[in-house]
């Protein structure tokens, strides 16, 4: 039932005019005018209504959602049936290979002993410009052996550049004439020979030198191949001035002047050899009642006859050497 708002009677609540005063009733006067007992119902199936349309929209919600699963699911299986169909089929493989990983080059043993060698030595040579005298560090025994060598190899060079600057010329023309090769076979003997007569003559100077301090003097704190680099470090001047010989022979063969300033280096050298033998004997301890004088000139006249013997023994190969190029000459 419905209470009309103009007179206040009350009529059906479908009505859509007052029935007492004619009034025309609208849907916002029905809600407002309706009494409790018609507003309950339509309130309850309102909300029933809703709760209906509720549950209809969550089962239809759980039922896309169940949907869409099971699709999912389905399209899981079938491409995993399809990812097993098209999986080829793996050979049976033996027993796994090991790998060997290629070790890293490891470094030439002799190339480092010969570059730490090198390097060792020219700290010596270096320390024996400095203070010749002086011999502060313990360097490797074979320096003193290895200044002899290069020494007297460049001794020989520069002796044999002056030879070939003075005979080079009549020995060429010879073997223009007589089809020989006499230039080569006297350069390399001369080379090969002076090179052992400047090494032995060295090795001489210092073997008298050790042995008039060992025996002598009776200083035997040092054995001889230290003695040989104590006496080299004395004397390592002497390579620098070999050196310098021969790059000046080298250099200037057709001045004789240069020629000449280069023999005289080469002398020099030689003399630096018997300064270091002086030294040797007066550096050596004195431990008998002997005046270090007095065995000076004991080993000077020992070094005499040694190096008497040895120019007689070079002088009959290069006088050998000599005849047999006057030999050849004469017979043609």
């Amino acid at each position: 039932m419905l209470t009309c708002p103009n007179c206040g009677k009350l009529i059906p609540a479908d009505s859509k005019f007052c029935t007492y005063c004619g009034y025309q009733l609208t849907e916002a006067d029905r809600l407002q005018n309706a009494t409790p007992a018609e507003t309950q119902p339509a309130a309850s199936e309102t909300a029933a209504q809703a709760t209906g349309d509720e549950t209809t929209t969550g089962a239809a919600a759980e039922e896309t959602q169940a949907g869409a699963s099971a699709d999912q699911a389905q399209a899981e299986s079938s491409q995993a049936d399809a990812g097993q169909t098209a999986a080829p089929e793996q050979p049976v493989q033996g027993p796994s290979q090991p790998q060997y990983q290629q070790a890293p080059a490891q470094p030439n043993p002799t190339a480092e002993k010969a570059k730490a060698f090198t390097k060792g030595y020219w700290a010596f040579l270096v320390s024996s410009l400095k203070h010749p005298y002086t011999l502060k560090d313990q360097f490797h025994k074979y320096f003193g052996f290895t200044t002899l060598i290069v020494e007297s190899l460049f001794m020989a060079l520069a002796v044999l550049v002056v030879e070939h600057s003075y005979l080079g010329a009549t020995t060429s023309a010879f073997d223009q004439i007589a089809g020989t090769n006499s230039t080569s076979s006297l350069s390399f003997a001369v080379f090969f020979q002076g090179w052992i007569m400047f090494l032995a003559i060295l090795f001489v100077i210092a073997s008298v030198a050790y042995l008039t301090s060992y025996a002598v003097l009776g200083d035997r704190r040092l054995g001889y191949l230290d003695s040989l680099t104590q006496f080299a470090h004395f004397s390592n001047l002497a390579v620098f001035g070999a050196v310098l010989s021969f790059l000046v022979a080298l250099i200037a063969r057709t001045s004789t002047n240069m020629v000449g300033f280069a023999m005289t280096l080469l002398v020099i050298s030689l003399a630096l050899g018997f300064m270091a033998f002086t030294v040797t004997i007066f550096k050596s301890e004195n431990n008998t009642k002997l005046d270090r004088v007095y065995a000076y000139l004991i080993g000077t006249v020992i070094l005499s006859v040694a190096l008497w013997i040895l120019f007689a023994i070079f002088k009959q190969l290069f006088m050998s050497q000599l005849s047999s190029m006057t030999s050849n000459l004469l017979h043609f």
